[in-house]
């Protein structure tokens, strides 16, 4: 199997962070509508 992500594991981590924080952002937003 082969493996998924970045040569660099911090390249790695920073584009998964970014999407978790625009993901809670979102999710923030959508239940303030409410």
């Amino acid at each position: 199997m082969e493996r998924v992500g970045h040569s660099d594991p911090e390249t790695t981590l920073a584009i998964y962070n970014h999407v978790t924080k625009n993901a809670r952002k979102n999710a923030i937003d959508a239940l303030n509508k409410l």
